[in-house]
Order: structure tokens, then C-alpha cells, then sequence
């Protein structure tokens, strides 16, 4: 779709008799031979704000959007190894906020490869099958230490995305073949619109000077899953009367596996808390943890805390009220999203956090990556009463309780 030549003009728009050719599969580059599929991943990588911005242009990514790039640190034992050989793993963030948006995976085939035709297919939907079958927690440890302070503030929108196979697939390569194209339209169809991943095939043209090169990445197709099916299910009597349903899945193979292994992680992060703190500081974690689910809060588990979260009804997302680390401390944060993840009034965390630091003598706000905020369980339990008080006025508001 891109031109073979792009002519080089004067400053008064006049030819310059001069172009620049577009490099071919087998054109050799000085100091590197004919480009791999290596190269262009360090080009997508080098340059993914235009290749972001060629994303966004085409519709392809929200406006407003940028692309982070989530380095993989190599963590074979972990047992990986399909997860940390993707070509290159991005987050589409909010430019402004860094707030997360949904995966985007980029996968390479060059056109002199066959399996650029329609192997690369299967080859990216094998990336998506096994980036989803990965929680939170087991991203963020195959993923280098500058991206954990990310994954924190975003565990809730990571967690969703993870779950609901949320991801861009973007197959990029030096020329994209129209059988590719057809391959890519044709699997696009067949697929279930409710779970089907949005697809997008992106050209890296790279165009030859006299000494130098221009990179132009530029969206040849894209396919968008239109969501719009519904399923209604409706329950009767036998009279015929209108019953009230709900549809729950369980996986009976792991729900077992999945309750003993969430217990022997709580167990894990009491029996810290009470090495590294004492009796009183478990004391109050328990009181706090205790508190929490008998208003209908999750304790979700992390590396080294515990976060408790509310989920609103109307919704279906989850706020985050406070954590609880391992080492014993007490902190808020990310208030600023519980209007669009619970649909309240802004005000309702601005209270809260005034709430908190009133009755703890300081506020317990995160700052920075570990919490240098956070109040000791100590000091907590002194004001536990006050504490439960006020996390008994917030929860209800954050689930969409009838009486506010």
C-alpha cells in the first residue's frame, strides 16, 4: 500500500530528481546484511512513540493513548518461556495518567519468511493463549523491577484485562503480504465476537537514502471485534412468573487448588506479620482483614501485602480501600479512580483519606513505589475503633449499597 519510491522535494516543492527507495527483503544494510526479525523489534521498540502514533492515527488505539513497553527479565523458571519470547509485549496506557489500558503483543514475520503467510496466525494466538493464562502476580515477577510500581497501581485494570483475554495483536512486518491480509480477515470472522482479540497488521517500510534510512510504520488493515451481541436469560416458574438469575462459571479442577493456595499465601503474610511485628500488629491486621470481608470486601494477595477492595455493583470494577504489607504497615491509594471504577461522588475519597489522616495523625496516602507513607499496624490498632468506624460509612458507598 506504501509507494516503492517517496521523491525528495525542494524547499519550494519542486522534484529534487532524488527518492528514497524502500528497502527489500533481501537489501543488505551496511554493518548489518540483510535485517532479521531481531532488527525490527529493536525498531518497534526504539521508536514506539511513532509507532504508537501510527496505532492511534489508524483508529487502531484510543486517542490519548501511548504504548509502554514491558521488558521481560528471562525468568525461565518460572516457566515461561512461550510468555517471554513474544516479539515484543507493550501496555496501551493513558499518555498523561500511565493508567493501563489493555496488552497489545507484536509479532514479527518478515516477508521473505513463509510463515509470514499464515503460521504468524497461530504463532500470536498461541502468545495471547499464554499471556492469559497468567494472573497479576505472575506478570509481575517475569517482568523487570521498574514496571512493579506500575503494576501496582493498575493491578485492578491488569487483573480484568488479563481474565477477559483483553489484548491488541499487531502483526507487524517489512511488507505485509496480501494473503496475509486475507488469512487475518478470514480468522477475524470466524471468531467469536464476544472474546475475539482486535487485530491489526502493521507495516515497517523502511525507505533508503543517500546515508540514511526513514522508518515508516503504517497500518494496513485492522480488525475491530464488534461486541454488540447480547445474551439474555430469562427464568420462570412453572406459572410462567418472572424469576431472578444469575450465572456463575466455576472450574471445578482448580477451584480446590486455587482456595488452598490463596489460604497458604494468607497464612504466609500473618506469620510474617506477627515475626516481624509481634502479636499486637497481627492482632490488628486480623481485626482489619475480619472487618473487611464481613462488609463484603475481597482480600486480593500480592507479593508482599494484601489489598483490600470493593466492588461495585453497578459496575462490576473494584476500588481499592487499603493494603496491608508484610511488613506490618497500613496504606491507601489510588483513590483518584474510585469515581469511574464505583461510579461516587469524587468527594467520597477526598473524605476518606481526610477521615484516615485524622484519626491516624497522618496521612496513610502512598507515595512513590513502597508506600513511604504507610502507618505502622501499631499505630493503627491504637485508632482500630475509629478505623472500623469509617471503612463501615465507605464500603457501601464503593459497592452501590441502596442506602448511601
Amino acid at each position: 500500500m506504501l509507494p516503492e519510491k517517496l521523491p525528495i522535494l525542494t524547499r519550494a516543492l519542486v522534484s529534487a530528481q532524488r527518492f528514497l527507495v524502500r528497502v527489500s527483503p533481501d537489501t543488505e544494510i551496511a554493518g548489518y546484511g540483510r535485517l532479521r526479525e531481531a532488527n525490527y523489534d529493536k525498531l518497534i521498540v526504539e521508536h514506539l512513540d511513532s509507532v504508537a502514533s501510527a496505532l492511534v492515527g489508524a483508529g487502531v488505539l484510543q486517542e490519548g493513548s501511548t504504548l509502554l513497553h514491558l521488558r521481560a527479565q528471562g525468568l525461565s523458571e518460572h516457566g515461561a518461556h512461550q510468555v517471554l519470547r513474544i516479539d515484543v509485549l507493550c501496555a496501551e496506557i493513558e499518555a498523561k495518567s500511565g493508567t493501563f489500558r489493555r496488552f497489545v503483543i507484536f509479532e514479527d514475520k518478515l516477508a521473505r519468511n513463509p510463515e509470514a503467510h499464515r503460521d504468524v496466525l497461530g504463532q500470536i494466538l498461541d502468545y495471547q493463549r499464554a499471556l492469559g493464562e497468567l494472573d497479576c502476580d505472575s506478570l509481575a515477577v517475569r517482568l523487570h523491577n521498574d514496571h512493579q510500581a506500575w503494576i501496582t497501581e493498575n493491578t485492578d485494570l491488569i487483573e480484568s484485562a488479563l481474565q477477559d483475554r483483553d489484548f491488541l495483536l499487531v502483526l507487524s512486518c517489512d511488507r505485509v503480504h496480501p494473503r496475509l491480509l486475507h488469512y487475518l480477515q478470514h480468522l477475524a470472522g470466524q471468531m467469536d465476537p464476544l472474546i475475539a482479540p482486535d487485530f491489526a497488521a502493521l507495516s515497517l517500510a523502511l525507505f533508503t537514502g543517500d546515508d540514511f534510512h526513514v522508518l515508516v510504520p503504517h497500518v494496513e488493515l485492522q480488525t475491530t471485534a464488534e461486541r454488540s451481541s447480547k445474551i439474555r436469560i430469562v427464568v420462570e416458574d412453572t406459572n410462567g412468573a418472572r424469576l431472578a438469575a444469575r450465572m456463575e462459571q466455576t472450574d471445578s479442577q482448580n477451584d480446590d487448588l486455587s482456595a488452598s493456595r490463596s489460604s497458604l499465601e494468607f497464612s504466609e503474610l500473618r506469620e510474617t506479620i506477627q515475626k516481624t511485628c509481634g502479636d499486637s500488629a497481627l492482632r490488628t491486621a486480623d481485626d482489619l482483614f475480619n472487618t473487611a470481608r464481613s462488609l463484603g470486601a475481597d482480600i486480593v494477595l500480592a507479593q508482599a501485602s494484601a489489598s483490600v477492595r470493593v466492588r461495585s455493583k453497578s459496575k462490576g470494577r473494584h476500588s481499592t480501600l487499603f493494603v496491608i504489607t508484610r511488613k506490618g504497615t497500613f496504606y491507601v491509594g489510588w483513590l483518584d479512580r474510585w469515581s469511574e471504577n464505583a461510579g461516587v461522588p469524587e468527594d467520597l475519597s477526598t473524605k476518606y483519606l481526610a477521615g484516615l489522616t485524622s484519626i491516624l495523625g497522618r496521612s496513610p496516602l502512598v507515595i512513590g513505589t513502597g508506600g513511604t507513607n504507610a502507618v505502622p499496624l501499631s499505630v493503627v490498632g491504637q485508632k482500630i475503633v475509629e478505623l472500623k468506624t469509617i471503612l463501615a460509612e465507605t464500603v457501601p458507598k464503593l459497592r452501590g449499597d441502596a442506602a448511601r
